[in-house]
C-alpha cells in the first residue's frame, strides 16, 4: 500500500495526461473535474475505471478510484455548505429581527396615538360629569328651596288654620 501511495504521488505530467485520456477530458479540465463541481455516477465511475486499467494497470487505477468518493457524497454538505447556510439564515433572521422592529415600532406608535384619543375623550367625559353634577347641584338645591317654601307657607297656613280654629272655639 506505501509502494501504491508512493506511485500515485509520483505520478509525472505524461501519467497525469493518461488519467486525463481515461477520463476523456481535456487537460485543462482535469483539476476542475476533481474540484467537485461534476457528479460521478456508477457508469462513469466504471468507465473512469477501465480507462485507468487500461493506461496505468490494475494497482494504479484502484487506488486513484479509491480516492474519489462514494456515490451519493454529492448530497453531502462541506463545512463550507455549513457556513453559507449558517450566513443565509444569519441574514434572514436579522431582516426579520429588523421587520419585526419595525412593526413593533409602528403597533407603539398606534396605541401612543390611540391613548392621546383616549385621554382627550376622557377628559370630555371629566368635563361632562362636572356640568352634570353641577346642573343636578342646581335642581336638588332648587327643589330643597321649593320644599322649604311648600313646608314654611304650609306650616305658616296649618297655623292660621288652627288659631283661627282656637278663637272659634273660644268664642263659642
Amino acid at each position: 500500500v506505501e509502494r501504491l501511495g508512493k506511485r500515485i504521488r509520483q505520478l509525472d505530467a505524461d501519467e497525469m495526461w493518461a488519467v486525463d485520456e481515461a477520463l476523456q477530458l481535456p487537460p485543462r479540465q482535469f483539476n476542475a473535474h476533481y474540484g467537485g463541481s461534476t457528479v460521478i455516477d456508477e457508469r462513469t465511475r466504471h468507465e473512469m475505471y477501465l480507462g485507468l486499467e487500461e493506461k496505468l494497470g490494475t494497482l494504479v487505477a484502484d487506488a486513484v478510484m479509491q480516492h474519489l468518493p462514494p456515490i451519493g457524497w454529492a448530497d453531502v454538505a462541506t463545512k463550507h455548505d455549513l457556513t453559507n447556510l449558517e450566513e443565509r439564515i444569519d441574514l434572514r433572521f436579522a431582516g426579520l429581527e429588523k421587520r419585526m422592529d419595525l412593526r413593533f415600532h409602528a403597533v407603539d406608535t398606534r396605541f401612543a396615538s390611540l391613548l392621546e384619543v383616549m385621554d382627550a375623550r376622557f377628559v370630555g367625559v371629566d368635563l361632562g360629569f362636572g356640568a352634570l353634577e353641577g346642573r343636578m347641584t342646581g335642581a336638588i338645591e332648587a327643589a330643597q328651596r321649593r320644599m322649604i317654601q311648600w313646608t314654611v307657607g304650609t306650616m305658616i297656613a296649618l297655623t292660621t288654620v288652627f288659631t283661627a280654629i282656637g278663637a272659634i272655639t273660644q268664642l263659642r
